[in-house]
């Protein structure tokens, strides 16, 4: 069975939302996730059956999701469960025994069963992760609105010609090649992996080739592209053009934000126990109403004036800030929450959005009632 790019994306982004993955060998993989807050049971995420399974597996391992071979209970759950319903109580003590061994093997957590530096260390994986996701799409819009359509006439070399193209690029880049071949499926599987050692921080490339289905597929964090082997040329391109951004703007930021995300528990709790005094002082000063949340890399705030202007809709600022820029200077952030403006800074930035009074704290939702 094939798929098309848009349902692949849709997949994409179930597996990233995964916990695990049961499969059954390359036949069927079924993706779970447990949220004990809002959940009785785990949940089946997504659900495939096709011989693209054995790429999708593997992708998944590299953004860190456990798969798990269990032929039964995979077959089991992918025939009886729907997508985004929970699973049967008669295979709950099954699914159970399986996320308790992960947990042992500290390859799985419970959600909200975290101390300070695993939250802080996943926070900051996560603002990583959302950058490369940005910056690589940004670079693959550019790459094929500019890349005038190539077809290739001898496409009998496309295998040999990637694996020299692939190696030479690791070679001249920095990256760690590696190569694996599944003759069962006809494949080719070639990993190429941008390793930043002082962070402990992996960014990555796989690329499948398919004789079998004459394709190329290019997987990332961000997502996943075939080409026929005609494209060819255009799939190296984009290769080669993700993996100039990766070692340079990726790399760039994601230095930039270990950095600045590294903090203590004193920081945390500084920030988090003067913010909300500023914030209620200000608003007995200004009028400015208030909500916020955070995590362990920044706060976003969301201020409302109340405007007595019918004529217009309301507005609310919204502002984020990290830790350590708000430690930089309280003074400067106490003056400009008393009169918020537009500012243009990637750790201290505000816009005006739509108003939304769920934003706000739950006291000014209350005085609304009122």
């Amino acid at each position: 069975m094939k798929i098309d790019e848009m349902e692949m994306d849709v997949i994409f982004k179930k597996i990233n939302k995964s916990d695990i993955i049961l499969k059954n060998g390359s036949e069927q993989f079924v993706s779970l996730k447990y949220d004990s807050t809002n959940w009785s049971a785990p949940a089946v995420v997504c659900k495939r059956n096709f011989d693209f399974n054995y790429c999708l597996t593997k992708i998944a391992e590299k953004i860190g999701i456990p798969c798990v071979e269990n032929k039964l209970l995979t077959k089991a759950l992918f025939d009886e469960t729907h997508e985004w319903y929970c699973i049967s109580d008669k295979y709950y003590m099954s699914v159970s025994k399986i996320y308790q061994t992960l947990k042992c093997r500290g390859l799985w957590k419970p959600i909200n069963d975290d101390n300070f530096f695993d939250r802080l260390r996943k926070n900051s994986n996560y603002q990583i992760c959302y950058t490369e996701i940005r910056l690589l799409k940004r670079a693959i819009r550019k790459y094929l609105k500019s890349f005038n359509d190539c077809v290739n006439t001898d496409t009998d070399d496309v295998i040999e010609k990637f694996k020299q193209e692939l190696y030479d690029l690791s070679k001249n880049n920095n990256l760690i090649y590696r190569i694996s071949s599944q003759p069962d499926l006809g494949t080719e599987e070639i990993n190429l992996d941008f390793f930043l050692e002082e962070y402990n921080i992996t960014f990555w490339q796989i690329i499948f080739i398919s004789q079998k289905e004459r394709k190329i597929y290019i997987g990332t964090r961000a997502f996943i592209k075939a080409f026929e082997f005609s494209e060819s040329k255009k799939a190296l391109g984009l290769i080669k053009t993700i993996t100039g951004t990766i070692c340079k703007e990726i790399k760039r930021d994601a230095i930039l934000y270990q950095k600045e995300f590294d903090i203590n528990v004193k920081i945390y709790d500084i920030v988090q126990n003067s913010l909300p005094v500023m914030l209620e002082e200000n608003y007995m000063k200004t009028g400015i109403e208030y909500g916020f949340l955070s995590d362990t890399t920044a706060i976003t705030f969301y201020l409302s004036h109340k405007s007595s202007d019918t004529t217009h809709p309301q507005r609310m600022h919204e502002i984020v800030i990290t830790y350590k820029e708000f430690m930089r200077d309280p003074t400067a952030f106490k003056n400009f929450i008393a009169a918020p403006h537009k500012k243009y800074k990637w750790n201290f930035w505000c816009h005006e959005r739509v108003y939304k009074k769920e934003r706000l704290d739950e006291k000014f939702k209350q005085e609304e009632k009122e």
